[in-house]
Order: C-alpha cells, then structure tokens, then sequence
C-alpha cells in the first residue's frame, strides 16, 4: 500500500520526459548487487531509484554504472542523493497526539531497525515519552521483523491477552495499525474507548477500518516524482540533481463523517465524530 504511490508518482515524471519505467522486486544486497548492476546493462537502464535500505558498497556498486537517487529509505553515509521523510520528527508528533488526547500508558508496533523509517519512529517515540508523563513497559515495544499483517497481529493478540494492557498504541504503519484494530476487537478492547491509535501513511485502508485510523500522511506521489525529477537532472548534467529533499509530514485525524479531515480532536468532538485516537 505504501509504494504504490511513490511508482506513481516516479512513473508520471519519466512518462513526461520521455522515459519508462521498469520495477526490480529484487533485494539488493552486497551479494547481489553484481548480479543486479548485470540487469541493469542487459535493459540499458538510464539510472535507477531505490526505495529500500541499501549497504554502501551496494549503493557504490550501482553509482560505478548510472546514477542513482534514494527514496524513502536513505542513507547519508554516500554521496547518493535522497528524497524522504522526517520520520523522528513525524513520530514525536503522533506521541505527543497520543499524550495530548490522554493516554498515560503508551506502547508501540515497531518494524526492523534495518529500516530507517522504521528505527527513526521508534526512536522519536521513545524520546517522546522519556520527557513525558507516561509509562512504556519494555513488553510494550513491539519490533515486528516485516511489515507483516499477520506478524503484528499474532503480537498484539498475544499482548492483549497478557492482562496489562496500554492506552495508546502508535503503529509505525497502516499496515500495523489495521492490525491493533483488529487484534484489539478480537479480544474486546473498544477503540478509542479503551484504547487509542495512531496509524503512520494515510494508506487508502486507513479510511476502511472501523473506526477509521488516525495516521500521519506522507507524500507519497510527490516523494516518487521528486525522486525521478532529480535523476533527470542529473542525467541531464544538471547540477540540481545532486540535492536532496526532506518533505513535510501531516497528521491526519480521520472521522465517521464522510469526506471530512478534522485538524484536531476538540474540532471532531464537535461535529460528533469518531476516530482510532478521540
């Protein structure tokens, strides 16, 4: 649900300068990096977008054959451009939504640390809640080893049924979060009576939950047409291409009403709706 956007949005830039645009589902590690950079002569690729965590030596391997430009997943360790997300600081933001709407215990659904977006919001969680009011018990921390439906909610059943449970749960994505809502309603947990979540994507199933997900809205297509932007111009010689990008993030309060974003809880209370976080 996430990527989709961003090959969106990258495809619409290279259609308009005249390019196409081929998918690689192919994990490219150290180990495999030679026989990718094989691929990438075989199809006369012009460059390449990445959108998953690299090594530097993979990134450095493909850089020897065309140009290269990181989405969403970046490293700052190589001279590769990048297009991405304040992750830390969007994390802190969902935290202090959480905090703010009340939750005293709060926990977290977590992925692997070998992704950036995924350790930066831990570590914002946890930062979060360090200078605040609030307990997070080491149970709590929940680092599921792939963006996994069925991982996360195998998990959070298991802590739903361990008898302490949290007030607040931010789910580092929507993918997570559905999970918690569906976990937390296979166990009775009423959302958001006994419990308040916060999602991270605004991926399309974020509205088809019930109740509807609160999440912090990425720009998905902007991050992929930007990304594309900037290869071009450095395919073009054009000096632009060398400069990185860090986009802006929104929270995203959703409620029953339809077609209807509610910038806070206070002004959705008004109308009368109801969302993972209120």
């Amino acid at each position: 649900p996430f990527y989709s956007e961003i090959v969106h949005g990258a495809r619409v830039a290279a259609r308009n300068a005249g390019y196409d645009m081929l998918i690689s589902w192919d994990n490219i590690t150290n180990e495999t990096a030679s026989a990718f950079c094989s691929m990438l002569r075989r199809c006369g690729a012009s460059g390449v977008i990445t959108t998953s965590p690299l090594s530097a030596e993979a990134i450095q391997a493909v850089e020897a054959l065309v140009p290269l430009v990181q989405c969403a997943e970046r490293r700052t360790d190589v001279a590769a451009p990048y297009v991405t997300v304040d992750d830390h600081a969007a994390a802190q933001r969902a935290t202090e939504h959480l905090i703010s709407c009340g939750c005293r215990r709060l926990a977290i659904v977590a992925g692997s640390n070998d992704f950036k977006f995924s350790r930066e919001r831990l570590e914002g969680f946890l930062d979060t809640t360090a200078r605040s009011d609030v307990r997070v018990l080491p149970g709590w921390i929940l680092q599921i080893p792939d963006n996994s439906y069925a991982l996360a909610y195998s998990a959070l059943t298991h802590l739903f049924d361990s008898g302490e449970v949290p007030d607040g749960i931010f789910a580092v994505s929507d993918t997570f979060g559905a999970a918690v809502v569906r976990a937390a309603h296979t166990t009775g947990i009423e959302i958001p009576r006994d419990l308040k979540v916060v999602g991270f994507d605004n991926a399309e199933l974020s509205t088809m939950l019930t109740p509807t997900l609160t999440t912090v809205n990425q720009p998905r297509f902007r991050m992929g047409y930007s990304a594309c932007r900037i290869l071009l111009d450095m395919l073009d010689g054009n000096e632009l291409g060398s400069r990185s990008m860090v986009l802006e993030t929104e929270l995203i309060v959703y409620g029953y009403l339809p077609l209807m974003i509610f910038e806070n809880c206070a002004i959705r209370r008004q109308h009368g709706g109801k969302c993972s976080c209120q």
